[in-house]
């Protein structure tokens, strides 16, 4: 039973590994009275019928300097359909302002390994809401994504699919999780065995807004709504694709920088952009 338990926890990881984030990170604080917080995606060799949540999603460990355990205890849970699993846990014991504990956020995380963690005061002030510095969108096919890149932010990223709902656990996503070497803390929006977040495919759009939760729960209240419209054409190419005509794929995808959330008419702009852009490529390719 062991083995099979084993075998089925490294299934899942092989198919969603990183898809975890534990707070704190490496580097956040934890103020006192606040949580430890887990973001974890899961599935079963793309089947999410056979996924099991409690072996991939297990409880984090806290410790203190000397080793010695400190329980936690579950405070609260949220799905995020159909395979984000959001838990909340509290010290039992209250943790003591300006001492480091140890923090072991389980396998399949994101940043992997034991961490130190500060507790600090309570802060009297709830965050700001993220800043959006880019987005860019990747279609090909029936595939679609979108990658929103933020400012540096402490704390959970909350979306509102829609820009008109309330902020809750279940909303909450993966936000630090990335393909590349950019620093920021990156979001994607797409529909993949792993990770589905929103109906993403060419040509839909939604409106769409963000907030952050603190780790003691306090929240920054919304960021202005933007439109989200993923092209209808192509606007990423494979690597092989680019070098049969000598490109090097730099104007593949779509890219719309310095983001202004409450400028509709750019997102919509920038869709047309990245669909000329696209015709404009198979054009050369089939020159």
């Amino acid at each position: 039973m062991l083995a099979l338990s084993a075998e089925r926890a490294r299934a899942q990881s092989a198919d969603c590994e990183p898809l975890r984030e534990v707070h704190p990170l490496p580097g956040e604080a934890l103020p006192v009275g606040g949580s430890i917080w887990d973001i974890c995606y899961y599935v079963a060799n793309g089947e999410r019928d056979s996924a099991l949540p409690d072996q991939v999603c297990a409880m984090p460990k806290l410790s203190d300097a000397q080793g010695k355990p400190i329980a936690l205890e579950l405070e609260r849970r949220a799905d995020g359909p159909p395979t984000r699993l959001v838990s909340r846990y509290r010290p039992v014991t209250a943790l003591e302002p300006g001492v480091t504990y140890k923090l072991d956020p389980g396998v399949f995380s994101s940043p992997s390994g034991v961490r130190d963690v500060r507790v600090v005061a309570a802060a009297n002030d709830v965050p700001p809401p993220p800043v959006i510095q880019a987005l860019d969108y990747s279609v090909m096919g029936t595939s679609a994504e979108a990658r929103f890149r933020f400012a540096p932010f402490s704390g959970l990223l909350v979306k509102d699919l829609g820009a008109q709902g309330s902020a809750s656990l279940a909303a909450i996503d993966v936000s630090h999780v990335g393909d590349d070497d950019d620093p920021r803390p990156t979001l994607l929006l797409a529909r993949t065995p792993c990770r589905e977040n929103f109906a993403a495919q060419p040509g839909a759009s939604t409106n769409l807004r963000f907030g952050v939760f603190d780790l003691a729960g306090g929240f920054s209240g919304w960021g202005e709504p933007m439109p989200v419209q993923f092209p209808q054409t192509d606007t990423a190419y494979p690597s092989e694709a680019a070098s049969d005509d000598g490109d090097d794929g730099s104007d593949s995808g779509c890219t719309l920088s310095a983001v202004q959330p409450a400028s509709l008419s750019g997102a919509w702009l920038a869709a047309a952009c990245c669909a000329f852009a696209a015709r404009s490529k198979r054009w050369r390719r089939t020159r």
